[in-house]
């Protein structure tokens, strides 16, 4: 800039481009003052592209869009007026305006405030804040009577959405035991019962009440809760609790509890609801990283832990810990899992559970008794799963031959 001539064509280039910003600012004035908003809207946003720095450019083009009620973009506006200039009053006013038509009077309301706030003598303001507080009010008398009504309408969703809170409350009491080992205990068996009764009501809506016939008893042990009935019932007979049986059963209930709550937030407090959602949406990409729905990553972390879960139990056969009627049952229980899913679900786990173990026992500093023991337990676990050939009697004895009947009697190709 030390060349007089340089310094002269910049100041040339900036006074034009003012002076271009200027006379598409004016044409925007125009044509809003003719109504013409649309074509205001036009020149507005040529005038931003020449120099966006302009925070009037940003509201006099929200109140073009406000005016042809595109209340999304007339926000966004605003919203970027008032990160150039917090204090420009009329940012904040049609910034208010947005969110009153977006049907958020209580945000509508905190604008209408910052407003008034910067430009205390403006009776319009003070209309607006008025009639923002009185659409608030009313807002929250309708919120709770639809949150009433839905409530009264949905008793027994109530009552589980209640039981799953409390089975993560007690999940949460066993994992941090604030009063020694013995209350850890006495809310790991507080959850498995509430899960129990939540499952048992589960069963009543999908299933029906009990009845003593072959359809019924075929409907009953392929409903997922009822296999989940029968993992609480081998979990609380166990004489200690297992951490993992947690990564079976919560995933389902947690995921319940936030689509059964959001429904409530809904009609109680949408603001809230937005605010929740909020915080979700940055958790969510982790969770479905490897997973396209919310249901399938619940399928696969459940199944995963329950795998897992069959091999901790197992490995104790070796520890003073062993109950080799758990063992027995949740082998059982694991075998029927796996021959009766028609998901898939139970059969990757478990083909990740052994691609995960055969790595381990094919390296080179594992001994060979454990090599050769895993070969043995795998070979025996597959030939066990084995379905039923058409024609051919599944093999007597437990959960397992009652999942062979049934897989022989399923039409699933």
């Amino acid at each position: 800039l030390s060349d007089p001539s340089s310094a002269l064509r910049l100041w040339a280039c900036r006074a034009i481009r003012f002076a271009m910003d200027s006379a598409a600012k004016d044409r925007g004035d125009a044509a809003f003052k003719a109504r013409d908003f649309s074509g205001a809207i036009r020149h507005y946003t040529d005038a931003i592209s020449q120099d966006s720095s302009q925070a009037k450019l940003f509201s006099n083009r929200s109140a073009a869009y406000l005016a042809v009620r595109d209340y999304i973009k007339a926000l966004d506006d605003a919203e970027r007026a008032i990160e150039l200039d917090g204090s420009f009053a009329k940012a904040h006013g049609r910034k208010g305006d947005a969110l009153l038509q977006l049907q958020r009077p209580s945000d509508a309301l905190d604008a209408f405030r910052e407003a008034l706030r910067l430009d205390p003598g403006n009776a319009n303001y003070r209309t607006k804040r008025d009639a923002a507080q009185q659409r608030q009010r009313e807002d929250q008398m309708a919120s709770w009577s639809s949150f009433s009504s839905f409530c009264m309408s949905r008793r027994e969703a109530v009552l589980q959405f209640a039981v799953r809170l409390f089975i993560v409350y007690k999940a949460i009491m066993f994992l941090l035991p604030f009063s020694g080992r013995a209350a850890s205990a006495m809310a790991y068996r507080s959850m498995l019962f509430a899960v129990a009764g939540n499952l048992l009501l589960v069963l009543k809506n999908e299933v029906g009440l009990p009845q003593f016939n072959t359809a019924y008893l075929q409907r009953f042990m392929t409903n997922i809760a009822a296999q989940y009935l029968f993992f609480v019932l081998i979990m609380y007979t166990s004489r200690r609790p297992y951490s993992f049986a947690l990564g079976v059963l919560l995933p389902a209930e947690i995921a319940h509890i936030f689509w059964f709550g959001s429904q409530l937030l809904r009609r109680a407090s949408p603001s809230v609801l937005r605010l929740v959602q909020g915080q979700v949406d940055k958790v969510l990409p982790l969770v479905l990283k490897y997973h396209s729905s919310i249901p399938e990553a619940v399928v696969h972390y459940s199944t995963l832990a329950e795998v897992v879960l069959g091999i901790i139990i197992l490995v104790e056969v070796l520890t003073p810990n062993r109950n080799f009627v758990v063992i027995m049952f949740y082998w059982q229980y694991l075998q029927f899992r796996y021959m009766i899913d028609q998901s898939g679900g139970v059969q990757r786990a478990f083909g990740l559970v052994d691609a995960k173990l055969l790595s381990i026992v094919n390296h080179q500093r594992c001994p060979g008794f454990v090599r050769s023991a895993y070969m043995f337990i795998r070979s025996t676990m597959a030939k066990a799963a084995e379905r039923p050939q058409p024609g051919q009697a599944p093999q007597p004895g437990g959960l397992g031959s009652m999942a062979s009947s049934i897989a022989s009697r399923c039409t699933i190709s």
